[in-house]
């Protein structure tokens, strides 16, 4: 009988195989599978007369085309509006008609290799260059592929005037190539188009055209400036003109902050903060010293009214091309152009919850400003990001790794709801309009508007575009071939400078010092044993009386203080037992709602690099991230990692277990580079290592902080030894061995009650991080530890406690150790500037 059922499958897997080389004889793609290469669309079916071919990522249609009997179709391997396709898979679906009016759907999966070489946008910043400005001038750009990249500038008769050329040998994120002034002053008053290509791939070209003038630009002096935004019941003229006035802005870094006081002086009481830049104020009067201005601040999107010193102001005037309207009561976004309204899509903003109100979306009138590359957030992947107020973006929806292919389902389907986390979200590609068409297109200084309900013509339901021509016969607003819009940008994070005919380098933006703070702890364990769960000294009856908000609340005004918090999350949270591990000694769990513990503590990291995150297999993982993901609480650890974006800088985040890296070494290192190629301006990575119990850390450690080191990690944290350990240097990254305990569910009876938390404060350039400051905070594990007590509820450490638990970091310590610390950055890595190393 076995047999036989071996040889009906192998018949049916024959069967599937021939279907499947049938179906890829009658539907498929074939060439060199990239963006930017010629492909044909196959589609032999001589019983359909028409049909319709849709290309395909996951559940999102991507590209369409029409389709008519015996008609093979080339496709150039983008998206809609030019978008390349990333590497994985695609579905090719084809909905056919047959004469005898039956229609049916045939489908094939195929693979696309990374794009070719294109250069895919040349945005001009600025469009209009003034005599003084002829050394600032840039052309913003990215592509994909390697090889040479050339610019060169023609006069509007087609004379070149200059070019500039340089071997690229990877795919470039946003940069800028720079004439330089010694190549613009050879231009007269006039205009001009720039070309920008990669060699062998000039059909892939992009263009701009640029007005250079012989004059200096007018200062305008700002004054009184009326509404910043629409009222009710304006027209699309009357819109528009508010869209095109020019923005009073605080003249400062486009990530520092600017208070808003209470009187006229810098003593009196600060209402709140404004980003330099981009977002523009309301100004009620001025007098020769102050303004009085109306804004939205930064904190929480509040409406606010006070003042600002005047010689902190500009007036700028924003991109007269486009506009964008954000109504987020309908959570739609209208797209304007010259005037006319394009179309209106559905977005999502901002949802605050407690303790986190900046994640609301914050209203008022805003300019675009850099275009950066894609970024990774927790367990989400974002790409084509636009700042257009400090640290808030529009970007497109995330997307996870499903298989082969990028996943953007969840969220697609959240949009028209609030749910980011501050940020505007874009739709995913589409003929309407699409983040990646605002990223290559938008102008650096377009008005962004957002605000509660907006003049809308139908708030809430999205509107097809006017012109209704197809996708393959042309994107949906007109482009003239070969000459895309001319945006202004500036200060992307990974230029490319053009500063002679063979000189490119990667210089720094402009992004202003600023500090960001961390809170870091130890093992927190949000669940207990299968046979605990009805004991009224136990974590759940604890929680059941006390409520979530309990375990971590004792250091929740700590953990307000910061830009984020990670601890080290030891246990599985699921609402059923089925597939623990019972071969382990101990397994933790915990209930999913457990998960919301965390925020409510101000908790938004937590990394799942241990030995519990397994107790109850693939089930118990999976349920673990999914409760995390359902809080917005970020995870990482085992090949997973979180990217923290703050006042403008990346903090990426890894974790890794011992065992994982004792059998996978290169695991730590993969991770790392992967945060370091993503952006990450610091790298973190939290170690789960070490002995139980053991007051000092041993030769397994210093080796993966040797690796971790080695490979660019800046901060080394340490958990699991369930008590703390000390602190070193490491080849010039800073270790702290063990943070030990922070809130244990686990057991009722704890070994020890001594435990951690470390608060770092970043010190940020746009170089990196220059210096790093260190306080050590002793916390207890348990609030009642003086009677042997686990409460689950640890606090602070006072008096004697303190002083053991800092006498215990010392003992394992080669550095002299002190409350607060610093640590600057040095030729080889960090040394402590106050703190002597012992012999």
């Amino acid at each position: 009988m076995k047999k036989a059922f071996q040889i009906t499958g192998l018949v049916l897997l024959v069967l599937c195989l021939f279907s499947a080389h049938a179906l890829a004889e009658r539907l498929g793609v074939q060439g060199e599978m990239r963006s930017f290469r010629t492909l044909r669309i196959l589609a032999d079916i001589p019983e359909a007369v028409s049909g319709k071919l849709e290309i395909m990522q996951g559940s999102a249609v991507i590209r369409d085309f029409e389709w008519t009997s015996g008609e093979t179709l080339e496709w150039d391997g983008l998206a809609y509006f030019g978008e390349p396709l990333a590497s994985g898979d695609y579905t090719l679906r084809g909905t056919f008609a047959g004469r005898d009016r039956r229609t049916w759907t045939e489908q094939t999966v195929f693979h696309m290799k990374n794009p070719g070489t294109a250069v895919l946008y040349a945005l001009p910043w600025p469009e209009c260059v003034h005599a003084d400005e002829l050394d600032t001038f840039v052309v913003e750009t990215a592509g994909s592929g390697e090889g040479t990249l050339i610019l060169a500038c023609e006069d509007m008769q087609g004379q070149e005037r200059f070019r500039v050329t340089r071997s690229l040998t990877e795919s470039f994120q946003p940069g800028r190539v720079r004439p330089g002034q010694a190549r613009m002053e050879k231009l007269e008053p006039g205009e001009y188009r720039f070309r920008l290509w990669m060699a062998g791939a000039e059909a892939w070209e992009k263009t701009c055209t640029v007005t250079v003038t012989d004059t200096g630009r007018e200062n305008l002096v700002p004054g009184v400036t009326g509404p910043v935004l629409p009222e009710t019941g304006m027209s699309d003229a009357e819109i528009w003109a508010v869209m095109q006035k020019p923005s009073v802005v605080v003249d400062i870094g486009n990530v520092s902050h600017q208070n808003i006081y209470s009187e006229k002086q810098e003593k009196s009481q600060i209402l709140g903060t404004l980003h330099g830049q981009s977002q523009a104020l309301e100004v009620l009067e001025t007098d020769d010293a102050w303004a009085r201005i109306r804004a939205c601040r930064h904190e929480d999107g509040a409406w606010v009214e006070g003042y600002v010193p005047l010689r902190r102001l500009k007036v700028v005037e924003p991109a007269g091309e486009y506009g964008l309207l954000v109504d987020m009561t309908s959570q739609t976004m209208a797209v304007f152009r010259s005037g006319e309204r394009l179309c209106t899509v559905s977005v999502s903003t901002g949802l605050a919850i407690p303790q986190k109100l900046f994640r609301e979306t914050a209203q008022g009138a805003f300019l675009t400003d850099e275009h950066i590359g894609g970024f990774a957030e927790s367990f989400f992947h974002y790409e084509y990001p636009i700042r257009y107020d400090g640290g808030n973006l529009m970007h497109q929806v995330g997307w996870k790794k499903n298989g082969g292919f990028r996943d953007t389902s969840e969220q697609m389907a959240l949009l028209g709801t609030k749910a980011s986390h501050g940020c505007i979200r874009l739709p995913q590609a589409n003929p309407v309009f699409s983040a990646y068409r605002a990223w290559t297109t938008l102008p650096r200084g377009t008005r962004v508007m957002i605000m509660e309900n907006a003049p809308m013509p139908e708030a809430g339901k999205a509107e097809e575009p006017e012109e209704t021509e197809t996708p393959d016969a042309g994107p949906v607003w007109a482009w003239e071939e070969g000459s895309l819009e001319i945006p202004e940008l500036e200060d992307a994070e990974e230029w490319i400078d053009f500063d002679g005919a063979d000189a490119l380098e990667s210089i720094p933006g402009d992004r202003e010092p600023a500090q960001v703070v961390l809170t870091a702890g130890g093992d927190v364990v949000l669940g207990t044993r299968e046979n605990w769960w009805r004991r009224q000294d136990g974590l759940a009856r604890t929680l059941e009386r006390e409520g979530l908000a309990y375990p971590l609340s004792g250091l929740k005004d700590i953990f307000l203080e910061d830009d984020a918090t990670l601890v080290n999350l030891e246990c599985v949270l699921k609402a059923d037992a089925r597939w623990e591990k019972t071969d382990k000694l101990y397994r933790f769990r915990g209930l999913p709602s457990y998960a919301e513990a965390l925020p409510l503590s101000s908790v938004e990291y937590v990394c799942i690099a241990n030995n519990h995150y397994i107790d109850y297999g693939y089930s118990g993982q999976k349920a673990t991230r999914e409760a995390l993901e359902s809080r917005q609480v970020g995870y990482f650890g085992y090949g997973y990692t979180s990217m923290l974006e703050c006042a403008g800088y990346r903090i990426g985040l890894c974790g890794i277990r011992e065992t994982v890296y004792l059998s996978n070494p290169e695991q730590m290192e993969k991770d790392i580079r992967a945060l370091r190629d993503a952006g990450a301006d610091v790298v973190i990575c939290m170690c789960h290592w070490g002995k139980e119990y053991s007051a000092t850390h041993n030769e397994t450690q210093i080796r993966m902080a040797q690796s971790a080191a080695a490979a660019g990690a800046d901060l080394i944290l340490g958990g699991h030894p369930h008590v703390v350990q000390g602190l070193d240097i490491v080849d010039g990254s800073i270790v702290a061995w063990s943070h030990g305990n922070l809130m244990f569910g686990g057991t009722i009876q704890l070994t020890t009650f001594d435990g951690l938390l470390t608060r770092w404060v970043l010190h940020m350039t746009d170089s990196g991080l220059e210096k790093a400051e260190l306080v050590l905070i002793p916390v207890l594990t348990s609030s009642a530890a003086q009677n042997g007590v686990n409460d689950y509820h640890p606090a602070i450490a006072q008096g004697e406690d303190a002083r053991r638990i800092l006498e215990k970091v010392q003992a394992d310590s080669t550095l002299s150790i002190r409350e607060r610390m610093v640590f600057r950055r040095g030729e080889d890595g960090f040394y402590a500037e106050n703190a002597e190393v012992e012999n």
